[in-house]
């Protein structure tokens, strides 16, 4: 698992599909990594880092980062839940646009402080 990997979470009642990225680097942490989920556009309000289907394969519309949705997690619990079946590897996020995801990051109001700490603490995000 590196900074920039992309997967597709398996569909439960209480959570619909969606592209997630890794957005820090798992290889300065690996018991603390940030992910972070693709959305409708339409669908919320923060549009700190907007992406379109030329950004990644698996998109089809207009869509945003949810920086308020992001979540800890660690690389063990990454690949115990591919090896279950309960996420999908996607192509990688090319460095561009994961250096856009990084901005919108950096400005959104809506990623929660010890996120931001974590980037920040990688050189990730000033």
């Amino acid at each position: 698992m590196d900074i920039g990997d992309c997967f597709v979470n398996k569909e439960s009642p209480r959570l619909p599909s969606h592209l997630w990225i890794v957005i820090s680097d798992p290889t300065l942490d690996s018991e603390n990594v940030l992910i972070a989920n693709v959305t409708d556009i339409k669908n919320h309000d923060d549009h700190s880092c907007v992406l379109t289907a030329e950004d990644h394969s698996w998109l089809t519309k207009d869509s945003c980062v949810a920086y308020q949705r992001a979540n800890n997690t660690t690389v063990a619990d990454l690949e115990n839940a591919a090896s279950q079946g309960l996420l999908t590897m996607q192509v990688r996020m090319s460095e561009d646009v994961l250096q856009r995801i990084l901005l919108g990051a950096q400005l959104s109001d809506e990623l929660k402080g010890s996120h931001r700490e974590l980037l920040r603490k990688q050189s990730l995000i000033d």
